[in-house]
C-alpha cells in the first residue's frame, strides 16, 4: 500500500493552545504519534514529511492518508468520524500508546522492500521528528511564527530516507545532518545561545550490572550519582562495572557526583557526624577509583545549611541543592546559584529541579523548559534524572539530537559545566525552616524499628564519642598515657566504645591523682564539655544524701565520700547549706528578732502536696489528673508552662488543633517522695483515657527539681499500652504535650547544634526548643527525641511513641531561664560523668580549658599530628599541640579568649587544609579566637613544655 500523506492527530487548533501538561500515557501516545511516522520507509513511500491536523475537524478525505489517532483525541472527534475515514479510504492507526507498536502497525502497511533500514539509523529518524516537534513548540512559546526552512528540511530528510531504505546508512547520516542543521538554524534565529544538558544516572545496589554498563559505553556525558557504600559493593560485586567507571572517568564522558559513605539523614545531625560521613565516604572513592567528587549531591533528601562550610572545608568546589525523594527544600529562579550557609559561607551550586528522563511528560513539555532556561537562566542548563536503562525513548531521542549539534542542548559532565559557565551573581540564603524533611514518615512507612528511640541511642553514641576524644586528649597534655585508643576507620560497637570510654575516663583520672599520699576516698566527677555543669549525686551507694556539685568545664571535682560505701557517717553540711538557702523574696522572708537582728526562717520544703519548688520555680500539679498545671518563676506573673501526657486520636469533624483529638490523664497517685533538702521528687501514677472514658494505657511519671538548678527532670513511663497510634505519625502518636500562655511567645530549636527560630508546625529539634517572650526564657531539653508538632499558637506536642516505636520510658528536661539553651541541652544529654572510690586529687576541682563565651561550643579535641611541615623540613612538636574545633550555635559572632592551663607558645587557625593556616593572637595562656556568627573552625595550639 502506498501513502500520500503522514498524518498525526492532535487535541488542538494550534500549536499555540496545545496542552503539554498532560497525564503519562497521553504524554507518550502524543509523542509516539507524531514522531512514529518520521520512519524513513513511510518517508520514502509518501515523499512529504508529516502533518498534524486538529482532532476536532473533519476526516481526510483521501484514500493515501495514513492517520494516526492518539486516545486522548478520540473524546474530541465527532462520532462518525472513524466510518467517514474508512469510507474515504483512509489508513487509521489506533488504539497502540508505545511508538514501536504505531511503526509496526504503519509499516505492515508498506511493500517488504522498503522495511530493510538499519533500526539504529531509523531511530535518528524518529529523533529528528521528536527535534522537529520541540522547535516548533519552542517558536510559538515566544508567540512567533514559525522561521524553519521547510523545503531544505523536506528535501534532507526525504535524501536521508531514500539512502536510508537503499541501505548507505553513512549517506543516510550525513543528509540527516543537514536536516539537524536547518531545525537549528531555526531555533537559533529565537532563542541565539546554547543550553547545556546534564545527564544525572542514579546509581543505587541494585543497578550496578549491564544497565549501567551500557550507560557508561554511551559517547554522550554522565554524571554517576552514587555514595560510597554503592562504590564499595560495585567494587566487590561488579568488579566490570567498576573497571567500565574508571574508563569512562578517564575518558572525560563520565563524572562522579557524590560525597558520603552513605546517605545519612544530614538534617538531624551534629557538624562533626556531617563530616566524618564525608571522609569516610571520600576515603571510598580514592581507594577504588583514586579519585574523589569535588560535586556534592545525594539522592535521599538531606540539605541544611550547614553543609556550604563543612563541603568548602572538606575540598568540595560544587554541589547538587536538589534531591529526589520525598521533603522539601527551596528552589532559585536560577540553575547556578552561590549557596550561602548558616556562617555566610559560599559554595557553587546546582539548584534547577531535575527533570524525570523516565517519563514521557518531562519529554512532551520539554520546549517550556528549554524556553525558560535560554531565556531566564543566566547558565542555561536543563538536568534529566534516570535510573540505568530505565530511560524513557525520548531521552535516547535527545542524545541522538545532541549527537548531530546542539538543536535543544548539548550534554556535558556536570565539572565541565561548573568550569565552563560563569555566575549570574544570584547568592541565595535559605532559612533552615525552608528544608522541611520526610524522616518520620518515610520510618514509619517502611517499618524500621524506633523511628524516635533511635535517635536517643544515636545521640547518647555520639556523647560517648565526644567523651572519649576529649578525655584522651586532657589525659596525653597532661602528660598521661592514653587508653583506649580508637582505630581509624574502625566503627566501635556500644559495648566497644562503653569499654573504650571506661578505660580513657580511668586513664585521665589516675593522670590528675598523680602520686599522692592522701588515704581519703570519694567521688571524682568528670566534665569534659566546653561548658561547666552541674552533676546531681543520688545513689545510695555514693553518698548518704542528694548533693548538686558544680564540675568546671574542661575539668573535674572531687567529693569526699559519706556514704555507706565509704563506711563513713553522713554529714549534714548539704543540709545546712540547704536551710541557710533563701529560695526566693516571696518564699522566703526574714523574720526580725530584738535589736532589729534578723533570725533566718527555715526555706520550706522542696515538695508538698500537689507541689515542687526550688529557687527557681515553683511547679503546681492536678491532683486529679497528675498533669503538671503550672510552672511558674518568682519574677514573672502567670504561669510559664504546663505540661501533661496523651494520645493523639483525631476525630472526624473535630478541628485538628481543638484538645478533643487526645486523650485525657486520670491520676491513680500522686505523692512525694523527696522533699528535700536537696532533691525534690513527685512520682504520678495513672490512665490515659479517651473521650468515651475507655482506657489506651497506663503512664507513670516522675518529676524533680534540684536545690541549685535550673532544669527540672521529667520520666515518662508508658505501661500496658492498649491502644496504638496510626498509621500516619505526624497525625497519631503518644506525646508528651506542652501549653504556655503567651501567644506571642517565638521559638527556636537546634539544627546541626544551631540555635534557629523556627515556625514551622511540624519540626525536628533533638537538643532543645527554646520558648521566649521578651526576656522570658523556658527551654525544653530534648534529650534526643527530635519529633515536635505545634498545636496553635500556644501548644507543642513532642512525639515520644509512633507507629513501630518499642521504647516505654522517656527522660525530657525543662529549664528556666537557663543562660544557653544549647549548653543546658547537651549537658542534659550527657552530664558528668562520676567514679567512686577514688583517692583526693591535689585539688579538690581544676579546669584545663576554659571558653569565655557561652553561645561557642568545642565540638572535637585531638593531638595534633607529631610532625608539622615548615620551609626547613619537619619539626617535632611533641606531645605538647592539640587541636579543637569550635561552633558558634546563636548566630552571634563573637571574638572568644581560650585559656589553657599552660602558657601557650603558638596557635593558628586551620582553614580546611593544613597547608591554609592563619596566626592567631596569643598572651600567656590565652589565645584570642575571633568567630563569626554559626561559624564552625578548627585552631592549633601548642603549650609551652
Amino acid at each position: 500500500m502506498h501513502f500520500d500523506r503522514l498524518v498525526a492527530l492532535l487535541p488542538c487548533q494550534s500549536l499555540e493552545d496545545f496542552d503539554l501538561d498532560r497525564r503519562e500515557e497521553d504524554a507518550e501516545q502524543l509523542l509516539a504519534a507524531w514522531s512514529a511516522l518520521w520512519h524513513p520507509a513511510l518517508l520514502a513511500d509518501a515523499r512529504v514529511l508529516p502533518k498534524w491536523l486538529p482532532a476536532y475537524g473533519s476526516p481526510p478525505e483521501s484514500s493515501g492518508h495514513l492517520v494516526v489517532v492518539p486516545d486522548c483525541c478520540e473524546t474530541s472527534m465527532a462520532d462518525d468520524w472513524f466510518t467517514q475515514a474508512e469510507t474515504a479510504g483512509a489508513c487509521v492507526v489506533r488504539h497502540f500508546r508505545h511508538r514501536d507498536e504505531i511503526v509496526a502497525a504503519a509499516l505492515e502497511r508498506l511493500a517488504s522492500d522498503h522495511l530493510a533500514v538499519d533500526p539504529d539509523v531509523a531511530a535518528d529518524f524518529l529523533a529528528l521528528g521528536y527535534c522537529h516537534l520541540q522547535v516548533e513548540l519552542l517558536t510559538r512559546k515566544l508567540r512567533y511564527m514559525s522561521n524553519l526552512d521547510e523545503a531544505g528540511l523536506c528535501n534532507a530528510a526525504l535524501a536521508a530516507a531514500d539512502c536510508a531504505v537503499a541501505g548507505d546508512s553513512t549517506e543516510a547520516r550525513r543528509h540527516l545532518q543537514s536536516a539537524f542543521d536547518r531545525l537549528h538554524e531555526a531555533r537559533e534565529y529565537f532563542y541565539p545561545s546554547e543550553p547545556r544538558l546534564l545527564d544525572l544516572t542514579l546509581v543505587a545496589s541494585t543497578t550496578l550490572g549491564q544497565a549501567l554498563r551500557d550507560e557508561l559505553a554511551v559517547a554522550t556525558p554522565c554524571n554517576m550519582l552514587l555514595s560510597g557504600d554503592v562504590l564499595e559493593e560495585m567494587a566487590q560485586s561488579e568488579p566490570e562495572t567498576l573497571d567500565a567507571l574508571r574508563r569512562a572517568l578517564d575518558a572525560g564522558t563520565a563524572a562522579i557526583i557524590g560525597g558520603e559513605r552513605t546517605e545519612s539523614p544530614l538534617p538531624m545531625l551534629e557538624p562533626e557526624a556531617i563530616a566524618e560521613e564525608l571522609v569516610r565516604g571520600l576515603a571510598v572513592y580514592e581507594k577504588h577509583l583514586g579519585r574523589r567528587p569535588v560535586v556534592f549531591g545525594r539522592r535521599r533528601f538531606g540539605l541544611t545549611p550547614t553543609l556550604p562550610q563543612i563541603l568548602r572545608r572538606l575540598g568540595f568546589t560544587g554541589a547538587l541543592h536538589c534531591t529526589l525523594d520525598d521533603g522539601r527544600f527551596p528552589t532559585a529562579n536560577q540553575s547556578r546559584i552561590e549557596w550561602e550557609g548558616f556562617d555566610g559561607t559560599i559554595i557553587e551550586a546546582l539548584g534547577c529541579l531535575p527533570l524525570d528522563a523516565g517519563k514521557a511528560q518531562s519529554f512532551l513539555g520539554l520546549a517550556p523548559k528549554l524556553g525558560d532556561a535560554m531565556s531566564l537562566d543566566h547558565t542555561q542548563t536543563l538536568m534529566l534524572a534516570h535510573w540505568p536503562g530505565r530511560a524513557c525513548c525520548w531521552y535516547d531521542d535527545l542524545r541522538r539530537i545532541a549527537a548531530y549539534g546542539a538543536v535543544l542542548g548539548r550534554f556535558s559532565t556536570i565539572t565541565v559545566n561548573f568550569d565552563e559557565t560563569q555566575m549570574a551573581g544570584q547568592r541565595s540564603r535559605y532559612s533552615a525552616d525552608q528544608y522541611r524533611s520526610p524522616y518520620l514518615k518515610q520510618d514509619v512507612a517502611a517499618d524500621r524499628p524506633d523511628p524516635i528511640s533511635r535517635w536517643v541511642r544515636y545521640f547518647d553514641r555520639r556523647a560517648k564519642l565526644y567523651t572519649h576524644a576529649a578525655l584522651d586528649t586532657l589525659t596525653a597534655l597532661c602528660g598521661g598515657k592514653r587508653k583506649g585508643e580508637r582505630v581509624e576507620g574502625r566503627e566501635e560497637n556500644d559495648a566497644e566504645l562503653s569499654q573504650s570510654l571506661e578505660q580513657s575516663l580511668d586513664g585521665f583520672a589516675k593522670t590528675i591523682a598523680g602520686v599522692t599520699a592522701s588515704t581519703q576516698r570519694g567521688c571524682l566527677l568528670v566534665n569534659p564539655s566546653s561548658f561547666a555543669q552541674q552533676a546531681t549525686l543520688h545513689d545510695s551507694s555514693m553518698v548518704a544524701a542528694p548533693r548538686l556539685i558544680e564540675v568546671p568545664a574542661m575539668g573535674f571535682a572531687w567529693v569526699a565520700g559519706t556514704g555507706p560505701f565509704f563506711g563513713e557517717k553522713s554529714q549534714s553540711a548539704d543540709k545546712q547549706s540547704a536551710e541557710n538557702m533563701d529560695l526566693s523574696p516571696s518564699r522566703s522572708q526574714k523574720k526580725t528578732g530584738w535589736f532589729g537582728l534578723r533570725r533566718p526562717q527555715e526555706p520550706p520544703p522542696l515538695a508538698e502536696e500537689n507541689v515542687l519548688r526550688n529557687e527557681f520555680c515553683e511547679i503546681r500539679f492536678d491532683p486529679a489528673s497528675g498533669a503538671i498545671r503550672s510552672i511558674s518563676d518568682y519574677h514573672t506573673r502567670g504561669a510559664l508552662l504546663a505540661q501533661q501526657i496523651a494520645l493523639r486520636l483525631p476525630r472526624h469533624g473535630v478541628d485538628q488543633n481543638s484538645d478533643e483529638n487526645y486523650t485525657v490523664m486520670a491520676a491513680d497517685e500522686l505523692a512525694v517522695t523527696s522533699a528535700g533538702p536537696v532533691l525534690g521528687e513527685m512520682v504520678c501514677r495513672g490512665r490515659l483515657m479517651d473521650r468515651d472514658g475507655v482506657r489506651v494505657a497506663g503512664f507513670r511519671q516522675t518529676t524533680r527539681v534540684w536545690r541549685g538548678s535550673r532544669t527540672i527532670e521529667l520520666f515518662i513511663e508508658l505501661d500496658d499500652v492498649e491502644r496504638q497510634p496510626g498509621s500516619n505519625p505526624w497525625d497519631s502518636y503518644y506525646a508528651a504535650r506542652f501549653a504556655w500562655k503567651d501567644e506571642m511567645s517565638s521559638l527556636s530549636r537546634s539544627v546541626n547544634l544551631a540555635n534557629v527560630s523556627t515556625d514551622l508546625t511540624q519540626f525536628e529539634s533533638p537538643q532543645f526548643v527554646d520558648i521566649r517572650r521578651d526576656n522570658q526564657r523556658t527551654t525544653l531539653l530534648c534529650g534526643g527525641l527530635p519529633y515536635h508538632r505545634r498545636i496553635g499558637p500556644r501548644k507543642l506536642d513532642t512525639l515520644l511513641v509512633v507507629q513501630g516505636e518499642t521504647a516505654r520510658s522517656f527522660r525530657l528536661g525543662i529549664g528556666i531561664d537557663v543562660p544557653s539553651p544549647m549548653s543546658a541541652a547537651l549537658a542534659f544529654l550527657a552530664p558528668p560523668l562520676v567514679l567512686i572510690d577514688r583517692p583526693s586529687p591535689p585539688s579538690s576541682s581544676g579546669w584545663l580549658f576554659h571558653l569565655d563565651c557561652r553561645n561557642v561550643l568545642a565540638t572535637h579535641w585531638e593531638m595534633a599530628s607529631s610532625f608539622e611541615n615548615n620551609s626547613r623540613g619537619p619539626t617535632a612538636r611533641g606531645a605538647s599541640a592539640f587541636r579543637v574545633r569550635l561552633l558558634e550555635t546563636d548566630g552571634r559572632g563573637v571574638s572568644l579568649r581560650l585559656r589553657c592551663f599552660r602558657e601557650v607558645a603558638s596557635a593558628r587557625r586551620i582553614y580546611g587544609d593544613d597547608r591554609q593556616s592563619g596566626e592567631l593572637s596569643i598572651e600567656g595562656d590565652r589565645v584570642d579566637i575571633p568567630i563569626g556568627p554559626h561559624e564552625w573552625i578548627e585552631v592549633e595550639i601548642e603549650l609551652k613544655r
